[in-house]
């Protein structure tokens, strides 16, 4: 008897999961990142017939084929709704995908201003920003490019 309503049930709400892909996405500012989804039912398979939805929230957005855009710096939380038609409640998947800033484009050093006297020393520092003024975390090196008028550490 259990099983028979077991089997009922299932028949009933075919989806069990929804399984989106890649698990821990990443994209970049203004490119784009394709998602995919999959309703599985209570054995792991697909469940024919399923559709997919898609919304998102956060620092970007998602389109009708998972396609996602990253806006901003952040993260978008995509959510995949599947469904069967004639049944009554969607199976949502979750995703958090990490949107990255762009590549650097600049460097602002922070130098002590005024000249350098021969023999002295000063430590540089700076920060690597992206064409949208995006701040990066990237190590910096440092060269010269005359070593017989200055000489660097490569860690400024």
């Amino acid at each position: 008897m259990l099983t028979l309503a077991l089997a009922l049930l299932q028949a009933q709400v075919p989806i069990a999961r929804v399984e989106v892909a890649p698990p821990t996405p990443e994209v970049t500012i203004g490119q784009t990142l394709q998602l995919t989804a999959r309703a599985l039912d209570g054995n792991g398979q697909p469940v024919p017939g399923a559709r997919i939805g898609w919304f998102s929230d956060g620092e970007g957005d998602v389109d009708s084929t998972g396609l996602v855009r990253g806006g901003f710096q952040g993260y978008i939380s995509v959510t995949a709704a599947a469904s069967v038609p004639g049944m009554a409640r969607p199976v949502f998947g979750i995703v958090r995908v990490r949107v990255l800033p762009g590549s650097p484009a600049r460097v602002a050093l922070d130098a002590p201003a005024g000249p350098l006297l021969v023999g002295s020393r000063l430590t540089l520092t700076g920060t690597a920003y992206t064409a949208q003024n995006d701040r990066r975390h990237d190590p910096l090196t440092f060269s010269s490019s005359n070593a017989r008028v200055a000489s660097v550490t490569p860690d400024g």
